[in-house]
């Protein structure tokens, strides 16, 4: 049994909760009223690191695959991972019931391979937009890396049957068998490489 005075270093591959700022501020609550040293988790949303003190580990810092170019899909995405060489970093309309994304893809030429770059991939509805986009603007091929793969809905057969070349994704979020578009890559050895404790 853990002493009571004893303070635990707490790893959180993935936090479900981090498009919810209320429901965050209820976990750090939690957290705090435990003996917790560090809490850490991988490539964590803009919201978390607004409301309690949670240390990082950033996945594609160094591991992007080869690419012309890397693309920020919004503004968020870009102050996420400022230690990425984005080419290009979009911007993102969401409605109710509309997503669009808009901004310079001059730099795009018609032999350019382009990579997304986010955290998440949940409906899939960003990275879709964001691949048409590039693709009209002349790129080669584009492909999509995404720390958690939410692929709720009908997402997997949406981005199955979409242009983009891969999307690779981590084992934050166990996952079935994906089509072989997918690609899933394990985090456990990179964590214990690189673990912020």
């Amino acid at each position: 049994m853990l002493p009571l005075d004893e303070k635990l270093d707490i790893l959180l591959p993935y936090i479900w909760l981090s498009r919810d700022s209320e429901k965050i501020q209820a976990l750090s609550d939690t957290l705090s009223s435990i003996t917790t040293k560090n809490i850490a988790s991988v490539d964590l949303h803009t919201n978390v690191r607004n409301i309690f003190n949670i240390k990082m580990v950033k996945f594609w810092k160094n591991i992007i695959p080869e690419s012309d170019v890397k693309v920020a899909p919004d503004k968020g995405a870009y102050a996420r991972s400022m230690e990425i060489d984005f080419g290009i970093v979009l911007n993102k309309t969401r409605t109710e019931t509309d997503l669009t994304v808009s901004g310079d893809c001059s730099a795009i030429t018609p032999k350019m391979d382009c990579t997304i770059v986010d955290d998440i991939i949940d409906t899939g509805k960003t990275v879709l937009a964001v691949t048409e986009l590039l693709y009209k603007s002349g790129a080669k091929s584009v492909s999509v890396c995404a720390t958690h793969g939410v692929l709720s809905g009908k997402s997997i057969e949406n981005l199955q049957n979409s242009d983009i070349k891969n999307i690779y994704i981590t084992n934050t979020i166990p996952q079935k068998k994906l089509p072989k578009k997918f690609i899933v890559l394990k985090i456990e050895d990179y964590i214990a490489e690189n673990y912020p404790f």
